[in-house]
């Protein structure tokens, strides 16, 4: 996911808004998902 996938996760913790601009993408909700889990996993996020 790269730059995307960091910028979602650190949104998710509340450090930067989720907002992209050209080039990068929205990463898909697969990966979003896969974010989410790991986060989970490491106690970062409920």
């Amino acid at each position: 996911p790269g730059v995307s996938g960091a910028k979602y996760a650190l949104s998710k913790l509340g450090k930067v808004e989720n907002v992209l601009r050209s080039p990068l993408v929205t990463i898909e909700q697969s990966t979003a998902d896969k974010i989410d889990a790991a986060m989970k996993h490491a106690g970062l996020i409920n």
